[in-house]
Formats: C-alpha cells, sequence, structure tokens
C-alpha cells in the first residue's frame, strides 16, 4: 500500500466525504451523492415520453425535435440542495455527476434522430468569473463523456446580464433573456442536430431564448435538456 493511499486514508477517516443531500459520510464507491439519496431522487422519465410537459411548453413556440430534463425540482428536497451546491458552492463535480446520469438516461431513450453536438446555455463572463465555472458546461462535459459527443461551450455567447429568473412571471423571464445571445459562428452548426443543456427549466424562456438565436443556422435542429424541471403549473 503506497504512504499516498495511507494518507487519504486517514484523511477520510478523520474528515469523510459527506453526502450533499443528507450529510451522511460516504462509502468508498460512492461519490457527492449516497445510494440512498440517489435512488430517491424523483425522476421525470421525459426522455422515454415524446410529448412530455417539457415539450409541450414549446408548443407553439419554437419547433424543436425533442426536450426533457432528468428530475423534478422540489422546495426544500434534494435536488435543491444537489443544485445549491453546483452553483454555489463551488462543487464542479457533481454538474458532471448529474450529466452522466442525464447521458445514460438519453442513450435509452426513444431519441430516433441522433445528437451531433451539445451547447451548454452560457453564463454571462462577469457571471462566470465570480463563480469559477458555468454550471451548465460541467453538465454537458457529463453528458459528452457518457455519449461521446463534443460539446461547444465558447460559439453561443450571452452578451449581457440578466437578473435572476427567480420568483419572475413567464412573460418577465422571457423578457428578461430575450436578445441577450449571439452565435459567434453559424458554420459549425450547419444540418447538424443540436442540443441546448440548462441546469433547471421553468418556463423555458432561457432554453428558448438560445434557440431563437440558432434558428437561422441552415438545416439546424433544436433539442433541448436539463437536468431540473420546476413544474409550476
Amino acid at each position: 500500500m503506497s504512504r499516498l493511499k495511507i494518507l487519504n486514508d486517514l484523511i477520510n477517516l478523520v474528515y469523510p466525504d459527506t453526502c450533499v443531500c443528507c450529510g451522511m459520510a460516504l462509502f468508498k464507491h460512492e461519490q457527492n451523492i449516497c445510494n440512498l439519496c440517489f435512488i430517491e431522487l424523483p425522476q421525470t422519465k421525459f426522455h422515454l415520453i415524446a410529448d412530455n410537459p417539457i415539450k409541450k411548453i414549446f408548443e407553439g413556440r419554437f419547433p424543436i425535435v425533442s426536450a426533457g430534463a432528468m428530475y423534478y425540482f422540489y422546495k426544500g428536497g434534494r435536488l435543491q440542495k444537489i443544485l445549491h451546491q453546483l452553483k454555489y458552492r463551488g462543487n464542479a463535480e457533481l454538474g458532471i455527476f448529474m450529466g452522466k446520469q442525464m447521458g445514460q438516461a438519453l442513450l435509452k431513450s426513444n431519441q430516433s434522430q441522433p445528437i451531433d453536438c451539445i451547447i451548454p446555455v452560457p453564463l454571462h463572463p462577469s457571471r462566470l468569473k465570480k463563480r469559477g465555472y458555468n454550471q451548465s458546461e460541467k453538465i454537458a462535459e457529463g453528458l459528452s463523456a457518457i455519449m461521446g459527443i463534443p460539446v461547444f461551450s465558447t460559439s453561443l455567447i450571452r452578451n449581457s446580464q440578466t437578473q435572476t429568473q427567480t420568483k419572475k412571471s413567464r412573460i418577465d423571464r422571457w423578457l428578461n433573456v430575450e436578445g441577450k445571445f449571439f452565435l459567434n459562428d453559424i458554420s459549425i452548426f450547419e444540418n447538424k442536430h443540436v442540443l441546448i443543456v440548462d441546469d433547471v427549466i421553468t418556463t423555458g424562456s432561457t432554453l428558448e431564448a438560445c434557440c431563437v438565436t440558432l434558428k437561422d443556422v441552415p438545416g439546424i435542429k433544436i433539442s433541448t435538456y436539463a437536468a431540473a424541471f420546476v413544474n409550476e403549473r
């Protein structure tokens, strides 16, 4: 046994890694979330349902191929704790972990049209600098690792800062993001099926604004996927 492994075992004995949901010590085979909390995460199964509630959000608003989210978001639930750690506590690994779960689900989906590339919803540079990473990009990295699909994280740009979407109405959410994105290279997405990835979807306003920015790319097809869905209906 190496000295480094012995040292790591001693550190874990004194300061064990804990589950971000329940705070209990993790076993060696667990990462970030204990198995008990993980199996309790409320899955939507939307990847198996073509006409799911998120797809219906976009009906009459934007012609997307497919849409979905991995989990339901409930205030005070396990997923809220996970997303808080991801967005505000610097736990970037959680985003990759979530993305891998999403990727495994999509591989089992009824998606008949293969995805060519992934675009994470971008952060404004000032927020990216403050946070240190884009949580949606980390989720996209996890998806990419499982699905073997490239991530384009610098092609879609957020050109102005937006206010938090929390507590805004559906109309206000759209006005808050309308015209806030631009595409710096159209050619790489021509005739491609693009998957736009976000951390949370509520009204779909942010994802719709991203879709609208990409709509004039020749031959493009767009799908969307998020880690969590806040069902306010």
